[in-house]
């Protein structure tokens, strides 16, 4: 008998094991219908490097006479957009006017920007290059810096840089910037 009790516990033992380890096996959770989002779209520059060239010549202000800025990016895509050229007296009251590509008198005020810009059409892939003119009536040092900036896009597509899906953007901590490129900002002196 006690063979028996023994064989008999063994088989309950084997078969409660078998039992377990399939409960234990088939028990996965109920999962619910999950969505996979989508990946996140590439971030798109819209010009080269997102930057715009700016250069004087010769290298510094001519009081009372005409200088040179120039500036210059290399957009994309095709479209219309502006390029804005900021300029900065380093005292209230410094006043510089543009004489091309606009004619504008700018002067510094406290807390005024004195910022001028023109219309562009960009073509994809070549450079988009203005020659600023400008005249300093005041001896003081002056800062310059540029913006490029698209508009309008002529491309099929350009949705594509503009249609994002903000919330789950910001929740994911990720930063898209606006379609524009900036410069360095240049310091120069009046002689």
């Amino acid at each position: 008998m006690g063979v028996t009790k023994m064989s008999i516990f063994c088989r309950v033992l084997i078969i409660l094991s078998i039992v377990c380890i399939v409960i234990v096996g088939c028990s996965k959770p109920v999962e619910e219908n999950v969505e996979i989002a989508e990946p996140l779209p590439l971030i798109k520059d819209t010009f080269q490097n997102m930057i715009v060239d700016i250069v004087a010549e010769p290298g510094s202000l001519n009081l009372g006479s005409r200088n040179i800025i120039s500036t210059t990016c290399l957009p994309l895509f095709n479209g219309v957009g502006h390029i804005e050229l900021r300029g900065e007296g380093m005292t209230d009251g410094a006043i510089f006017v543009i004489s091309s590509p606009v004619v504008d008198t700018l002067i510094r005020q406290l807390h005024v920007p004195t910022t001028t810009s023109i219309n562009v059409t960009f073509n994809d892939r070549e450079p988009t290059s203005i020659q600023w003119e400008i005249t300093p009536l005041t001896d003081v040092p002056f800062s310059f810096s540029a913006t490029a900036v698209f508009d309008s896009l002529f491309l099929q597509d350009s949705s594509e840089l503009y249609n994002y899906d903000f919330d789950r953007i910001t929740e994911e901590g990720v930063t898209y910037e606006p379609p524009y490129a900036v410069s360095n900002t240049i310091v120069l002196l009046t002689r």
